[in-house]
C-alpha cells in the first residue's frame, strides 16, 4: 500500500502529472514571473504581427530577453528577422517594461 502523502494514482502506482508539473514551476517560479512574462509576450507578439504571421508561427519562448520565436520554415524565419527590432520594440510598448531586446526567428525542424 502506497501512503496517501505522495498522492499517488493507486491503481498505477504512477504520481500526477499535474501535480508534478504544478511542483515543478512552483520550484522554478515560485512567484510565476517568469510564466505571465513569457504569455505576455507571446500574446502581444500574436497581436502585433498579425494572424497572417501567427498563422505560420509554431512557438513563442523567451530565453533572458530574448524572445525565440519556431516558424513554418527558412523563408518565413529570414523575411521576419528583418522586422525582429521592430517587433522588441512594439512588444516593449505593449508590456509597458523593457521585457525584450531582440528576437530570433528559426525555422521549425521537418520531420
Amino acid at each position: 500500500m502506497i501512503p496517501d502523502k505522495y498522492n499517488l494514482d493507486k491503481k498505477t502506482y504512477m504520481p500526477s502529472f499535474q501535480l508534478s508539473l504544478d511542483r515543478l514551476v512552483n520550484r522554478l517560479d515560485p512567484a510565476g514571473t517568469h510564466l505571465k512574462q513569457q504569455s505576455g509576450i507571446a500574446q502581444a507578439f500574436r497581436e502585433i504581427a498579425g494572424p497572417t504571421v501567427s498563422e505560420h508561427t509554431t512557438s513563442i519562448i523567451l530565453r533572458d530577453t530574448t524572445v525565440m520565436v519556431t516558424v513554418d520554415d527558412a523563408i518565413w524565419a529570414q523575411e521576419l528577422s528583418f522586422l525582429a527590432h521592430e517587433y522588441a520594440q512594439k512588444i516593449n510598448e505593449k508590456l509597458g517594461a523593457d521585457v525584450v531586446t531582440s528576437l530570433k526567428f528559426f525555422a521549425r525542424p521537418v520531420r
